[in-house]
């Protein structure tokens, strides 16, 4: 009936609620509650803690220790080289060209992974030197370059280039060449 009399006078109104009963003391108890679970698993922690809250001053298990080799001078310290570091600069940076327009997903421009074409050319080389089957070696080509921003599918073409490139600018270099007869023995 309209205009009747009853607990609601008209259609409700647009807008925000009002506050519930009760919803305040609810949020106080779960924000004390999860307080409390923190400052528990804080004191675990520092229960078990055997050090007395000290620093850590041991490296940890995932942290790689510098390398350092002799010097020309005989002085220890000398950071080592990585291995595609023996590639003459000439033949590095013909073939990161070629990769590059070959695909320029094949050759990262950030400065942590500019390396990356080459160690995956040494890890080819290293294939072949240690003498391991064509097809193994043309499969490892593959995998090692496909993903990030190229893709290179198992047995193509692309992967075939890629592999004479290796071949022809990295593994054919004396300097490599020389590193791996001093640093690693010959399959077979």
């Amino acid at each position: 009936m309209p205009g009747a009399p009853g607990p609601f006078p008209g259609p409700p109104m647009p807008g925000p609620r009002g506050p519930r009963q009760g919803a305040g003391k609810r949020r106080g108890l779960v924000i004390a509650a999860a307080v409390g679970v923190v400052l528990v698993v804080g004191g675990i922690g520092a229960a078990l803690d055997d050090d007395g809250g000290k620093p850590e001053t041991k490296p940890s298990a995932s942290a790689k220790p510098e390398t350092a080799v002799a010097g020309p001078d005989g002085k220890p310290g000398v950071p080592s080289r990585e291995t595609w570091e023996y590639v003459a600069s000439a033949h590095r940076t013909a073939f990161v060209a070629y990769l590059r327009a070959l695909d320029p997903g094949l050759t990262p421009t950030s400065p942590g992974a500019r390396a990356r074409p080459l160690r995956r050319a040494v890890n080819v080389c290293l294939d072949i030197h240690q003498g391991k089957p064509d097809a193994t070696v043309l499969h490892n080509t593959a995998y090692r370059y496909n993903g990030g921003q190229a893709s290179v599918p198992q047995g193509s073409q692309k992967a075939r280039r890629i592999l004479a490139a290796v071949k022809r600018w990295i593994c054919a270099d004396p300097g490599l060449r020389a590193h791996f007869a001093k640093t690693h023995e010959r399959a077979g």
